[in-house]
């Protein structure tokens, strides 16, 4: 997955930035626009964020407020970026801990398993980038419904975590070297090997 810069969805300069360094953060504040809602079709995502950073930018922002957007079709978009502090979360303070990623949509406006690939992807970014593993519901900073019901719910449950590694077990690891071991004496190649699910969750359980 790659980020979708500003220059190609055709952002406006900003008016001015904070500098904001991601190691500094708790984590991740999650938002929904509630109006406007999705946009009808993927061609029409640019458009959209073109008009929420004018309506920001025409009120009491430097710049569209978020950090970054993901639609419901599993594109992540630049806004202010990593980086940058933010300026959705609510407060000064909130602004300054925790990133900000919106998602596309809004009342009404179920939300994808694309679109959550799309949180989930942009979240772990985030970490990568040193942010803490907080993430949280913008509601819970403000009292309003933002991200929704059905957002809310998924950040409740956990669903912005990618699946666990599978537990150690010393029986199937095993198994796992005996199966490729064998594969070896019949005369397989290693190339061979390793392309196969069987050395993939070798690996996976830690095995060398």
């Amino acid at each position: 997955m790659r980020i979708i810069t500003r220059f190609d969805w055709g952002a406006r300069a900003p008016e001015n930035v904070t500098l904001s360094d991601p190691k500094t953060l708790k984590g991740v504040v999650v938002h929904w626009f509630g109006i406007p809602g999705a946009a009808k079709s993927h061609a029409g995502c640019p458009a959209l964020l073109r008009s929420v950073q004018n309506s920001h930018m025409d009120g009491e922002f430097s710049d569209i407020a978020y950090s970054h957007a993901t639609c419901p079709h599993g594109a992540v978009y630049e806004l202010r970026g990593f980086g940058r502090q933010t300026g959705a979360n609510g407060n000064r303070t909130a602004n300054r801990d925790y990133a900000a990623v919106v998602y596309m949509a809004g009342r009404g406006d179920v939300p994808t398993e694309a679109g959550y690939q799309a949180l989930r992807w942009i979240i772990r970014e985030w970490r990568r980038k040193g942010a803490g593993r907080m993430v949280i519901p913008h509601g819970k900073i403000t009292g309003s419904e933002c991200p929704g019901p059905e957002l809310s719910l998924w950040v409740a449950r956990g669903g912005f975590e990618y699946p666990a590694t599978p537990p150690d077990d010393p029986k199937r690891l095993a198994a796992l070297r005996a199966w490729i071991l064998k594969r070896k004496r019949e005369g397989r190649s290693w190339a061979w090997i390793k392309a196969t699910v069987n050395w993939k969750e070798y690996v996976r359980r830690g095995g060398r």
